[in-house]
């Protein structure tokens, strides 16, 4: 079956688990990324609610929140977003940025980048275990997990908008396969499960919740993949981890702000 294998490979991909496919089923079946997001997220979630039981600390539970982000996704993406930002930040003095994109080496653009990401993303899951971790654990799980499942959607969007890379690679497979159906069946995804979440643990605030979200994950991934567009040029895995990275940034940032 087509989407199965497809899902299985994608699991394989996106996250730490045992499974694996190929990475062109992977790409061809991108547009369901968010149901793994959602998986992802769910893994996530499960983390901070639990930290928050059993020590009631929510600066402990958005410390391991971080890390079981960073770790269910095999640090991937977060390796994108330090690649890139130090590529996009180094473009504008005027050094080549897809040299440094092929640079295995990291410079002080990539530590401030991850550096600020890892605090902000730490304050962000820290102010929601605080709002939400006593009495609405349920809303809790299904903020970060849809914070995932749009980081996706995300990711599928810039591979859409933006050039492909001028070489062969991950970006330009993906890139191949990325289409505005597609795009479209991500975001139909992406809304499904924001939407029947807020019904399922809040049934109020849905246009608060979803909207809020949405804008936060809109306004940083577009900025994002904008400076891209603008010191890069082009999309590729480490562009599209970055989107994706600040994509999820944004929906907590978003949601934080309307509770």
């Amino acid at each position: 079956m087509p989407l199965g294998s497809q899902l299985k490979a994608l699991i394989g991909f996106l996250t730490v688990l045992p499974l694996s496919g190929d990475l062109t089923e992977a790409a061809r079946g991108f547009r369901w990324a968010p149901l793994v997001g959602l998986l992802r997220g769910l893994l996530v979630g499960g983390v901070v609610v639990a930290s928050l039981a059993l020590w009631g600390s929510p600066g402990v539970a958005a410390s391991l929140g971080v890390a079981a982000h960073l770790l269910v996704q095999g640090l991937h993406h977060f390796d994108g977003l330090v690649d890139a930002g130090e590529a996009v930040i180094a473009s504008r003095a005027g050094r080549d940025a897809v040299a440094i994109l092929r640079d295995r080496h990291r410079g002080g653009f990539a530590i401030g980048v991850g550096g600020v990401f890892l605090l902000v993303l730490w304050s962000s899951v820290e102010n929601l275990a605080s709002s939400l971790g006593r009495g609405m654990e349920e809303a809790l799980l299904i903020t970060l997990a849809w914070g995932e499942a749009a980081s996706c959607f995300f990711m599928y969007l810039a591979l859409l908008v933006l050039p492909g890379p001028p070489y062969k690679g991950l970006g330009a497979l993906f890139k191949r396969w990325a289409t505005p159906g597609g795009a479209l069946l991500s975001f139909g995804l992406t809304l499904l499960i924001g939407v029947g979440g807020v019904l399922f643990v809040f049934r109020e605030m849905v246009v608060e919740f979803v909207a809020g979200g949405l804008v936060g994950g809109f306004l940083l991934s577009l900025a994002s993949a904008w400076a891209a567009r603008v010191g890069i040029g082009f999309v590729n895995g480490d562009v599209a981890g970055m989107v994706g990275e600040l994509g999820y940034l944004g929906v907590l940032l978003g949601v934080a702000l309307v509770l």
